[in-house]
């Protein structure tokens, strides 16, 4: 069966019905959308996840634009800083993804960072880890190589790719993204650069964390609607076709080959024109089907 639009144009009820269900599909695999709720910033404030609130003091003006911090400093909110220690940086200095600060993880004065957050997740839950990374390369201690560790993640390494020499101002960052499964019921989200005597990088920016699953695998909330959506739209079409066979009426089907019938021409299609306005003519497999309006 085929639907007919005002515009005599006609798509296959199938083609559009499989076409409606596979973009309902692609986007409830593809998991949270960009609405989804971060989790640090549900915990600790909007901002969190991107190093944006806490007593920023810096050491000085320029590239001096940052504050160093030695664990277990917990002066960036929702973060504890660990090993050597982190740099705190700022724009317009030091150039941020999102808002104005980010997190260095090679100390100034050069030495391996970690610096960790640490959510309530839900034993057997599968959530989405995502964050973007930067790293500037002038000197032999600016690296770009880190991990990060979450849950079943661990120890998963980074590298982002190097932005031109010496430009902190406008160090490019690279998307990271990554799942894990929560195995206790607080999970701690850790960064660490890999090589002891850094001073400057990997960068890190952004920290996002979601529910992708409940345990067992039933799909969040988000993802059930968009499921839901889809039938219902798959629904409407079958509704919808089924209306255009009976308009206000119920309606009686009569097969009839186009070799018979008088409304089929040459081309394999009906002359409206001289069709009984109380019939209409649909293409159904090699045949035409003759729906006849009664009351």
């Amino acid at each position: 069966m085929s639907v007919q639009f005002k515009d005599n144009s006609r798509m296959s009820l199938k083609n559009l019905m499989l076409a409606v269900s596979a973009v309902t599909f692609a986007a409830a695999l593809a998991g949270p959308s960009n609405a989804a709720t971060n989790l640090i910033d549900a915990t600790y404030g909007a901002g969190a996840g991107s190093f944006e609130l806490g007593l920023f003091t810096p050491r000085g003006p320029g590239l001096d634009n940052f504050q160093s911090l030695t664990g277990p400093s917990t002066t960036v909110t929702g973060w504890t800083v660990g090993g050597v220690g982190v740099d705190w940086l700022s724009s317009p200095d030091y150039a941020a993804h999102d808002g104005v600060h980010a997190i260095d993880l090679g100390y100034f004065d050069n030495g391996a960072g970690t610096i960790t957050t640490s959510i309530s997740t839900v034993i057997g839950a599968t959530y989405s880890l995502s964050f973007l990374a930067a790293a500037v390369p002038g000197y032999p201690s600016y690296t770009n190589a880190g991990h990060v560790s979450a849950g079943s993640l661990w120890n998963q390494a980074f590298a982002p790719a190097f932005s031109d020499p010496h430009d902190f101002a406008h160090q490019v960052y690279e998307d990271y993204a990554f799942s894990f499964t929560a195995l206790n019921s607080t999970t701690s989200i850790s960064f660490s650069a890999d090589t002891i005597s850094t001073s400057y990088g990997p960068v890190i920016d952004q920290v996002s964390v979601s529910l992708l699953s409940s345990p067992g695998g039933v799909p969040e909330p988000a993802t059930w609607a968009l499921m839901i959506l889809g039938f219902g739209a798959i629904g409407c079409v079958a509704r919808r076709s089924r209306a255009a066979a009976k308009p206000g009426t119920h309606a009686t089907f009569q097969w009839a080959s186009c070799a018979t019938n008088p409304q089929c021409n040459d081309a394999g299609s009906t002359s409206s024109a001289s069709a009984p306005p109380s019939t209409t003519w649909m293409l159904g497999s090699s045949r035409w089907i003759q729906a006849r309006a009664s009351r």
